[in-house]
């Protein structure tokens, strides 16, 4: 017994990085639905998009880069196919240089999905330089087209698409969902459109480090909900009743965390194992001579 809780305690690493490769995989495809808390900051950001209307705009702001992938992107697609289902309509714009486009591409599989059109359920502003961010914000709370130069992201006249006729002016926007990273972000919103009184109904997608930032906001009420990391995208999953990958992330982290565990207590349980064996044998050769 005493060699086989020795090969056990003293196990090849290259089966421990098995094991832990495959905990970290096997949810990435078979997701396991672990389970997950709704907070409450989450659950308010689902109902502020269920009490909207048919045909009501979601003015997103993408305000994303590549970095924050694994946070944003499972958020970007949970909103497309919630706001899609619901009928609404959808528009994105960003002072993030590549935001737009990350948006665009994240929610392409939804778009095609939905049979959203171009034009007449979402529309794309582009992204704009930080350094405007004000200026445009603040032009935008009378003329968008104006503010946004009548060029979508690609180029194309604003004032051609269908869905223009009704978004002219910020107050035209029903909802504003914020990603946020640090700025420009919640606050310059907050400072630009809703202490105007234009939009007050403002919700944000939090990186995890700027959960701390955005928090006091949703405590004081300025932001009617909050999701914060994957962990906030997987609540956020799991309430509008489709899995995608912050659930998969999430279960590929508890999983991991969970075999850590696991080879903690076995390798300190082999390790007093083995102790009180090799002490029982000393005792017993003592004894025999």
């Amino acid at each position: 017994m005493r060699e086989n809780v020795r090969k056990l305690l003293y196990m090849d690493k290259r089966i421990v990085y098995l094991l832990m490769a495959l905990a970290i995989a096997i949810p990435m495809f078979m997701p396991l639905g672990l389970p997950v808390r709704i907070p409450k900051s989450a659950q308010d950001f689902y109902d502020e998009i269920e009490k909207l209307n048919e045909r009501d705009i979601v003015w997103i702001a993408a305000e994303i880069n590549p970095a924050n992938q694994a946070e944003f992107e499972p958020a970007i697609k949970a909103i497309f196919r919630h706001c899609l289902s619901k009928n609404l309509r959808i528009a994105v714009a960003a002072f993030y240089p590549q935001g737009a486009n990350l948006a665009a591409t994240w929610s392409a599989d939804l778009v095609a999905e939905f049979g959203a059109v171009y034009g007449v359920d979402y529309i794309n502003l582009g992204p704009r330089p930080s350094t405007s961010q004000d200026s445009i914000m603040d032009n935008a709370r009378r003329d968008i087209i104006d503010a946004y130069s009548d060029r979508d992201n690609y180029g194309n006249p604003l004032s051609s698409y269908q869905i223009m006729a009704d978004l002219q002016k910020a107050s035209d926007v029903s909802l504003a969902v914020i990603f946020t990273q640090g700025s420009p972000g919640c606050a310059e919103y907050i400072a630009n459109w809703q202490s105007t009184g234009d939009l007050m109904h403002m919700i944000t997608v939090a990186a995890a480090v700027q959960i701390p930032v955005e928090n006091p906001r949703y405590q004081a009420g300025m932001l009617q909900g909050m999701l914060g990391g994957m962990t906030g995208g997987a609540a956020y999953e799991k309430l509008i009743g489709h899995l995608g990958s912050a659930t998969k992330g999430l279960d590929s982290q508890g999983l991991g965390h969970l075999l850590i565990v696991v080879l903690l207590i076995v390798g300190n349980a082999c390790y007093f194992i083995l102790k009180n064996l090799d002490e029982k044998a000393k005792t017993e050769a003592g004894g025999r001579s």
